[in-house]
């Protein structure tokens, strides 16, 4: 083999390397992304949890106050009775 073919070979095996490599880190990159997104996803998920939560406690809060004044409506109709 002479001293030209060894360089053509070794800069193949160099350039093999380097788009390996380049492989590599796009692998990495598309992973960290997919995270990323799932990590993104997760934060959405909790924060629709906790809007739901505040909107059925709003409403449970709304119906106990209306049963209320349905109860001192009731209470005041007893006490013209009494008297």
């Amino acid at each position: 083999m002479t001293s030209k073919e060894k360089k053509t070979g070794q800069s193949a095996e160099s350039t093999d390397i380097q788009i390996d490599r380049l492989a590599y880190l796009g692998t990495v990159i598309t992973v960290l992304g997919y995270a990323l997104s799932a990590i993104a996803e997760g934060l959405e998920l909790k924060a629709l949890e906790q809007q739901k939560e505040e909107n059925f406690s709003s409403t449970e809060m709304t119906k106990l106050h209306e049963q209320m004044e349905e109860l001192t409506k009731e209470v005041r109709q007893l006490r013209r009775m009494l008297r």
